[in-house]
């Protein structure tokens, strides 16, 4: 029986890859040591994380498997680690590390690949859970309430930090320029004191909102405090940074924010990460850097 058109295009990899591609639930494929190897659009709309960000790194150092308080799962609680050692096909429910730094619950079924006799990856399909219980509810809202600044809705300061931390891994994996945007609104105790705090507040949630609406899917927004937002730029050399910034600043100073249809000025700075230096480091300088420029 001659084999249809389709069976030999089963045969290519990248037609396989391509079709693997339109599934609507995430697909990912490590090896023997949980090196991603593949990683479809759907796990990127689930988690956050973009192939460019994982592809080459083990499960754990971006991506990983999580607890319900978002704690990684090692050892025998391992699902990956279970099903590369017994070679057995096995369903989870689990929670996976969304990029925004909670637990998404998620449903997992996870084969492994062989080739003969031996085990040489395994290759997970996974989708979000839909029916979780009112506590799991609680505490998934609980978790992004803790990595969210309650006023603008983007991450805050303490979350900032550990974005940061893991943005320098990534960077140290890849050999990519990790820079950050700090912005700040000029003159913004005048507009709490010439129109209230509640004009202010809702200031920032809007300067927020136009960031993240300009934003990558690779980038990282927060605010450090006050109106301070922070912008972690991957793969981004500090006058690439720049560039963004001046347009970033461009679109906020044309736009009429609040119901008093406020313009404003923008102030930023940017600055690239350097080698061996810690989050702190990174984010402390860039503040000083900020401090020292209203100086002149």
């Amino acid at each position: 029986m001659a084999e249809s058109a389709l069976s030999e295009k089963l045969k290519n990899p990248d037609f396989v890859a391509t079709l693997l591609e339109t599934f609507s639930d995430g697909v990912f494929v490590v090896d023997a040591e949980q090196r991603i190897l593949f990683w479809n659009r759907a796990a990127t709309g689930l988690t956050g994380f973009t192939e460019k960000e994982v592809l080459g790194s083990r499960m754990g150092e971006v991506a990983d498997h999580v607890d319900g308080t978002g704690e990684t799962l090692s050892g025998l609680l391992n699902p990956l680690r279970l099903v590369l050692d017994n070679g057995r096909s096995q369903n989870f429910q689990l929670h996976a590390l969304h990029k925004a730094g909670y637990a998404l619950p998620v449903n997992a079924t996870i084969d492994p690949i062989f080739e003969g006799d031996k085990v040489l990856g395994a290759v997970e399909v996974f989708r979000e859970a839909k029916y979780i219980d009112s506590l799991e509810k609680a505490h998934r809202r609980i978790q992004e309430l803790s990595i969210s600044d309650e006023l603008t809705g983007v991450a805050n300061r303490n979350h900032l930090f550990l974005l940061t931390e893991q943005e320098i891994r990534r960077e140290s994996r890849t050999k990519e320029p990790l820079s950050a945007v700090l912005f700040d609104i000029a003159g913004f105790s005048r507009v709490n004191a010439e129109h209230g705090h509640e004009t202010g507040d809702q200031l920032l949630l809007e300067m927020g909102r136009l960031l993240a609406d300009n934003m990558r899917m690779t980038d990282c927004l927060g605010r450090l405090e006050a109106d301070h937002f922070l912008f972690l730029l991957a793969n981004c050399t500090a006058n690439d940074a720049e560039n963004v910034a001046k347009k970033l600043k461009e679109k906020a100073e044309k736009h009429s924010f609040t119901d008093k249809n406020l313009n404003v000025s923008i102030h930023f700075e940017v600055t690239q990460h350097e080698s061996e230096e810690t989050a702190k480091q990174f984010i402390s300088r860039l503040e000083a850097e900020v401090k020292e420029s209203k100086k002149v």
